[in-house]
């Protein structure tokens, strides 16, 4: 998604076997950096299952390899190597088996420290860890983010409550997206004041949900590294994520033309293409 916005990226990650170099192949063959850091163990192997007949789907995802103490000082080494001022850091994904739960956390520190900002995108013990290093912006959904909080969230008034519960730090952000249903985000005015925000988008028949939340991150770290506000972003976003639902069955490597997204930039109410509204 971010090579279809025209963006470059390096993917970071540990990768072993067969199935690590071949992922590392695909990457390539797609015109995206990667920076591995190699493992003994296999990289594992997801399987996704779409009934698009009946518009279902299953998601089958092996609990991963186990990760050696010295690759996993390997990985924040070669973090610590890359770090830049200004540019943006996606921490995303469940962790290896025998990863300490707060390695999210401890990344989100040693970024920051760089002057670079972290975006999370997690689940379960490491989004908690990650909440309380505060990093600049955090997307769960609705059901992480109940996860966590110990109940489900059924209203926007659950989700709201959730947010103020948990976030806390001024510069710290966050989406909480809701499928079908859109997203509710928190955003620091500039007058420092903390507004919630309901966004929707157009009604949509899904050809494939799967890695519809890894779109919208992606539709998020390019507006904000773009200098945009979270504000200005969720459009973008939102637009991400509708394009993969509507298109996750075109051939890889396919780029959408940036002008499908600047028509979701604009914030129009009456043209339907995002609203938004105090939830």
């Amino acid at each position: 998604m971010l090579a279809a916005l025209g963006v470059h990226s390096t993917a970071v990650a540990f990768a072993g076997g067969h199935t690590g170099a071949q992922l590392e192949d695909m990457l390539e063959r797609l015109d995206i950096a990667t920076d591995f850091v190699p493992v003994q163990s296999e990289t594992r192997t997801n399987v996704s299952i779409v009934d698009t007949n009946r518009a279902r789907h299953i998601k089958v995802n092996e609990a991963g390899p186990a990760i050696a103490v010295a690759e996993l000082a390997s990985m924040i080494a070669r973090v610590s190597m890359l770090i830049k001022p200004g540019d943006w850091w996606v921490l995303s994904g469940s962790l290896p088996p025998n990863i300490p739960a707060d390695i999210y956390a401890t990344l989100i520190d040693l970024i920051q420290a760089g002057a670079a900002f972290t975006l999370v995108d997690a689940s379960g013990a490491a989004l908690g860890h990650a909440l309380a290093a505060a990093p600049n912006l955090i997307k769960p959904n609705v059901d992480e983010l109940g996860e966590i909080i110990g109940h489900p969230l059924v209203s926007d008034d659950d989700i709201k409550h959730a947010i103020q519960s948990l976030n806390q730090a001024p510069h710290c952000q966050m989406v909480v997206s809701m499928g079908k249903a859109g997203a509710i985000f928190q955003n620091h005015s500039a007058t420092r004041q903390t507004e919630f925000w309901h966004a929707s988008g157009p009604v949509i028949i899904e050809s494939n949900p799967i890695g519809a939340g890894d779109s919208m991150v992606a539709g998020l770290a390019w507006a904000l590294s773009q200098g945009h506000s979270l504000i200005e972003a969720m459009p973008w976003a939102l637009a991400c994520r509708r394009k993969h639902c509507k298109h996750s069955h075109r051939p890889a490597g396919c780029h959408w033309p940036q002008t499908a997204f600047r028509r979701a930039q604009r914030c129009s109410r009456n043209r339907g293409l995002l609203v938004l509204r105090p939830p």
